[in-house]
């Protein structure tokens, strides 16, 4: 009888790991995080798989890019990718094991951050310098988005003009949590670079799904 509970107990947490890794919150809706800024509740909050922003300029840290190893100089978008190597954030690290990725990218006067999906479990952009606009639009409209033509100039248009996605002012200091799967567009308003920080964790089922889906 023991091991017929540890058993279906087994199964309903595996069952529950795979439903929130893949789980799309049907509502298209962003919000501000105006609750107590705990480990614990931004954890719950992120099981919502909607996506929400608070002021995190607490943890907002002079940066020095020159102390980073630059992975990436993209010119057509104006940006240039970093591989950050400092302290994690605490606060936004998940309970269950996962795996870092973290990006800073400096991004030129009217250079992007083009338009992407995230494929980790739980992904994290912060604004640590400048001012931004972040576009955010809800799996549901992906059949509007050609994966080889998404640097087309009308489809960005689209997604400035259109009523259905989000346009968030993406300020110094804001921390925006982003589900897998929602598309991703970020544009630097400002006259001069700013830096965003791109926080990612995979957990062990994302890990695992994305080597089968590789391997298929």
């Amino acid at each position: 009888m023991i091991l017929e509970l540890l058993f279906i107990f087994f199964i309903f947490t595996i069952y529950f790991f795979f439903y929130v890794e893949y789980k799309v919150n049907k509502n298209n809706n962003i919000y501000e995080y105006d609750k107590e800024l705990t480990r614990q509740n931004i954890n719950n909050e992120i099981l919502l798989k909607m996506p929400f922003y608070f002021d995190g300029s607490h943890l907002n840290s002079s940066l020095n890019v020159s102390d980073y190893k630059i992975i990436k100089n993209d010119k057509k978008h104006q940006y240039k990718q970093y591989n950050m190597i400092e302290n994690e954030i605490l606060l936004l690290k998940p309970y269950i094991k996962t795996y870092l990725k973290d990006n800073l990218y400096s991004i030129k006067s009217g250079g992007k951050i083009g338009i992407h999906t995230n494929q980790e479990s739980v992904n994290y952009y912060f604004a640590r310098d400048g001012n931004a606009q972040l576009f955010l639009i809800h799996p549901r409209f992906k059949d509007n988005f050609e994966t080889n033509q998404l640097d087309r100039k009308e489809l960005q248009d689209h997604i400035e003009k259109n009523e259905h996605f989000h346009r968030l002012d993406f300020k110094k200091g804001t921390i925006v949590y982003v589900p897998n799967n929602w598309i991703v567009y970020i544009k630097n308003i400002e006259k001069k670079n700013c830096c965003i920080e791109k926080i990612s964790y995979s957990s062990l089922i994302n890990k695992f799904m994305f080597y089968f889906k590789k391997k298929v």
